[in-house]
This record gives structure tokens, C-alpha cells and sequence, in this order.
């Protein structure tokens, strides 16, 4: 930890008059965890791997009315199971093929198909499951690399 008492003679005193914050949607956010929906797809990115201790299959969970998705790691051998990650010795951030879910989306939500649309997850506990819960209705709507809308 930094003693500011040693410093003191060195350090010139400032003020922030004609500096503004700079948002931090405009910085990456690698080490958060997010999912994407396109419109015959989703992604999760690496944070969300390790968020649920590098788990290979996941089950999806989704809440139309409140907008909502849930994953939780879950077996190889359970019916529902996605499995999200190809290699698990060197995971990456991968496409998961799921038109008819993603257009089905995209439809009950009313979200634009020329865009693509990112949540942040968090963690949560349900039925003693430890959960990444993405609430699309606080989404960024992107279209190229140009956010369109926040909080959609």
C-alpha cells in the first residue's frame, strides 16, 4: 500500500475543474461476464465460463415476460443440456446455432433484427444452484460495431 505521507513533498495538488467522467460503457469489458442474442444465435463470453467453475454444459433457463435468462452447469447426460464450450482445454468464446430460440426471441421481445443485443450477467442462487442471471431489459442494442440503445 502507498504511505501518501512519503510522497507528500512530490505530489502537486490538482483540481478536476474541466474534466468530465468518462462512462465506462466506452472501456472493454472483458472480465465481465455477458451474453449476446443474435438473431439465429447466442454467445457467452470467458468470464461467464469461469463464473460457473469451467463448466462444459449448461442449462438455459428463459422468462419471457420479465425478459430474462438464467444458465446453470448442468450434466452431459441431462436432455436439456447445451453443451457451450467445444474445448474446454482452451476455451473461447463460441456461437451456439439456435435459430428457432433465438428468433422466438427476437419476436415475443420486440427486438430489432438488424441488431444484436448484450446483457450482463451476475450471479445468483436458486434452488440452492448457483446461477448467471442476464436481464435483457437493462441490454445494449448494437448494430456493426455501433451501440444503438442502452437499456433497452
Amino acid at each position: 500500500m502507498i504511505n501518501i505521507d512519503e510522497y507528500k513533498p512530490t505530489i502537486k495538488t490538482v483540481t478536476l475543474e474541466g474534466y468530465q467522467i468518462v462512462k465506462g460503457q466506452l472501456f472493454s469489458r472483458q472480465l465481465e461476464p455477458y451474453m449476446t442474442i443474435w438473431q439465429n444465435c447466442v454467445s457467452f463470453n470467458l468470464p461467464c465460463y469461469t463464473a460457473l467453475n469451467k463448466c462444459e454444459f449448461i442449462t438455459v433457463y428463459v422468462n419471457k415476460d420479465e425478459h430474462r435468462i438464467m444458465i446453470t452447469p448442468s450434466m452431459s447426460k441431462d436432455s436439456d443440456s447445451v453443451r457451450w464450450v467445444k474445448n474446454p482445454e482452451a476455451p473461447k468464446s463460441d456461437h451456439i446455432e439456435c435459430t428457432h430460440f433465438a428468433r422466438q426471441l427476437f419476436e415475443d421481445w420486440n427486438l430489432d433484427k438488424d441488431c444484436r443485443y448484450k446483457a450482463k450477467g451476475r450471479l445468483v442462487q436458486c434452488e440452492k444452484k448457483v446461477m448467471l442471471l442476464f436481464d435483457f431489459t437493462d441490454s445494449e442494442a448494437w448494430n456493426g460495431k455501433n451501440m444503438v440503445k442502452e437499456n433497452v
